[in-house]
């Protein structure tokens, strides 16, 4: 295997609370930077980390982790919608190898992502289904979440399972680098709210 690691903030607000022009100017010159590097070493398959913000999943069922065997994209915030270009086979023997070495992976036949899955593809490989992916849901808004150290032991194991492959890798982390925005609590939550998080809210 050869593998590229990139990781990229993403935000629902892109286009509608803009920076000044210089600063967006000087991000969009890194992310096009990325595009090129990433466009050289012309990946065969993506693994792409990333949260959700209660668009796919919720408190009635809240896995630490899990891997999508089939995922669609639901278009929030304008971002690209339509369904994920996960290789079935591939995405089952990971699930596989992941839980044989002790972590407890869930798996989804049917996840629906948000942004935080579709930007990444976006701006970075100009699209959802350019390269096959594998995409990877890590809780981190609802409260248990995974600790540092389990979070590490599944990326070891995923790591263990893509070095066997004869591929080309692009491994992507999608996350809020420099913010940490406010979510809902379901401690904190009234009736109304309480109800969407335990799932009410699934498109």
């Amino acid at each position: 295997m050869d593998a590229y690691l990139h990781c990229l903030s993403h935000t629902p607000l892109v286009g509608l609370v803009d920076p000044e022009q210089a600063v967006l100017d000087e991000v969009n010159g890194v992310i096009a930077d990325a595009r090129r590097r990433i466009a050289a070493f012309d990946p065969e398959l993506v693994v792409l980390f990333a949260p959700d913000h209660y668009n796919g999943f919720f408190y009635d069922v809240m896995p630490p982790f899990c891997l999508g065997v089939g995922a669609t994209a639901i278009g929030d915030f304008a971002s690209a919608a339509g369904d994920l270009p996960v290789p079935t086979e591939l995405a089952e023997a990971c699930a596989h190898a992941v839980i044989n070495s002790g972590i407890d992976l869930a798996v989804s036949y049917n996840m629906q992502v948000d942004h935080g899955f579709a930007q990444p593809l976006e701006f970075l490989l100009g699209g959802l289904d350019r390269v096959p992916v594998l995409p990877v849901f890590i809780n981190g808004v609802a409260a248990p979440l995974p600790g540092f150290q389990r979070t590490r032991l599944l990326g070891e194991a995923m790591g263990r399972f893509l070095n066997t492959l004869n591929k080309r890798v692009l491994i992507l982390g999608s996350g809020g680098l420099s913010h940490q925005p406010p979510v809902p609590e379901l401690a904190k939550a009234d009736a109304h709210l309480r109800d969407r998080l335990l799932g009410s809210g699934k498109q």
